[in-house]
């Protein structure tokens, strides 16, 4: 499913929203002795967000990825059919 960058950034302040949520309930869960096993979830979890971030961080940078290498094929298109002596004139025209 693609999502669009707007979609993206909403995810990725929801993500650093819960990392940050979590870090308070880590900080305090760390300090009791008897919240080992809720600590060790924590830290799970915030590994888990963190990957997220991660991959949306990803998907963010191929998004703004994408419109130069349109802007680039674009670009040796146009050099092409100059250098084959079409000037502006595109075959693909037609086709629309």
């Amino acid at each position: 499913m693609l999502e669009s960058k707007e979609e993206i950034w909403a995810d990725v302040d929801a993500t650093v929203e819960q990392l940050l949520a979590n870090a308070a309930a880590l900080k305090s869960a760390l300090m009791d002795p008897d919240c080992t096993l809720e600590s060790a979830e924590l830290q799970k979890a915030q590994e888990s967000l963190l990957s997220r971030l991660l991959h949306r961080h990803s998907l963010l940078k191929t998004a703004a990825a994408k419109p130069r290498a349109y802007q680039n094929m674009a670009r040796a298109r146009r050099a092409s059919s100059k250098s084959r002596g079409c000037g502006s004139t595109s075959s693909s025209r037609s086709l629309q």
